[in-house]
């Protein structure tokens, strides 16, 4: 899962899971985590998180 808040591009790494209840595209949530670059990429593995009402 990518995620973009203007300033660069976040991806968001959960080992050991194909899925997420509640996760899909267009979906707000906030995380937080350790960030690692992994190539010219930024990664969070495994993050805290926590689902936003819908927006709109």
């Amino acid at each position: 899962m990518s995620c973009h808040d203007g300033t660069a591009i976040l991806e968001l790494i959960w080992l050991g899971r194909r899925s997420i209840a509640g996760i899909a595209p267009g979906a707000y949530l906030t995380v937080s985590g350790r960030i690692a670059q992994h190539g010219d990429n930024l990664v969070m593995y495994n993050p805290g998180y926590d689902l936003l009402p819908a927006r709109g």
